[in-house]
């Protein structure tokens, strides 16, 4: 989750999750250039207040920090050295951000970091790729890009409502396959449409198409689940139903809508019925969400379903 810009909300938010006993990897969105000055920080305050969320929450089970620079373009050098320094110190930590979304912003970046080969180079060169990086969109890499966020580990978030709505661009998913760069799905509220990945399914589908590439059921569903978890670095606790993980995970309910529970009728297999409800029962509620193997209700009841809002992703 990418968090906001103010101390005290992401405080808040840790605690709202360690109260309920949710997963969450998250931490303060920081920016120090063209943006509205009350969302504007300073890199020694950004430096000092990362740290203190860093060794409040380390070696907790299931609270993570991750740092979170807007992007490239609201972020000077000093900023990004102040983050490659944290990195380094405390290379237990994500760090999140943004890449490649649009052409114009790919241009941009070209132009406020002359020496950086590509995008991605710009994160590189502050110590800002790892196997706990994960980079939303990047809807226009080049070859060199996925050469190095294979080599490096960094995982990538999808997120096809957002993309579409702003009109980004088509995400390349064969060429992040061909290149074995890991993959996740994510939800961008802000631009994006839904609060839950799994609304999230019938959207990647429908881009892949324009792209003249067909995505079974279980494809999607991997890259919410074991496959988000891999990319998270977090495969051995959580992404399926194996003895000795956490037992996080929902209940669909198609409920009483008579058209879905036809069409359910006639699908030859479980996969079959899986692709329908991904398309058909995106926003149906869910009968329980359950977090740690304990059923929740309240305020963590999800109206649409499961999986975590913010540009990172959710695993139900």
């Amino acid at each position: 989750v990418f968090g906001s810009q103010f101390l005290d909300a992401t405080e808040a938010l840790f605690e709202a999750a360690g109260r309920g006993g949710v997963r969450l990897i998250a931490g303060v969105t920081v920016m120090d250039r063209d943006g509205p000055e009350e969302l504007l920080t300073d890199p020694e305050t950004v430096y000092r207040s990362s740290e203190a969320f860093i060794r409040r929450y380390a070696g907790h089970q299931r609270l993570h920090y991750a740092l979170t620079p807007r992007f490239a373009l609201t972020s000077s050098v000093e900023l990004m050295e102040a983050l490659g320094a944290l990195k380094k110190r405390y290379p237990q930590v994500y760090l999140q951000t943004h890449i490649n979304e649009t052409r114009e912003e790919i241009a941009a970046v070209a132009r406020d970091f002359p020496l950086a080969s590509h995008y991605l180079d710009v994160y590189d060169r502050f110590g800002l790729l790892g196997d706990k990086t994960i980079l939303a969109h990047n809807i226009h890499p080049g070859e060199m890009e996925l050469a190095r966020l294979a080599e490096s580990g960094c995982g990538i978030c999808h997120c096809p409502s957002s993309n579409l709505f702003l009109g980004s661009g088509l995400f390349p998913l064969e060429r992040h396959l061909e290149h074995g760069v890991p993959l996740a799905m994510g939800t961008d509220i802000g631009a994006g449409l839904n609060f839950s990945v799994w609304g999230e399914l019938a959207e990647a589908h429908k881009v892949q198409r324009l792209r003249s590439v067909s995505l079974d059921a279980g494809r999607l569903l991997y890259w919410v689940t074991l496959g988000a978890a891999r990319a998270l670095g977090l495969d051995r606790e959580i992404g399926n139903f194996e003895a000795g993980k956490w037992a996080d995970f929902w209940v669909l309910d198609p409920g009483d809508d008579d058209y879905l529970n036809e069409r359910l009728q006639l699908c030859r297999d479980l996969e079959d019925a899986l692709f329908v409800l991904m398309h058909l029962a995106a926003r149906r509620p869910s009968r329980a969400t359950y977090v740690a193997g304990k059923a929740l209700g309240g305020g963590f009841q999800n109206p649409w379903g499961a999986g975590s809002g913010g540009s990172t992703s959710g695993t139900p």
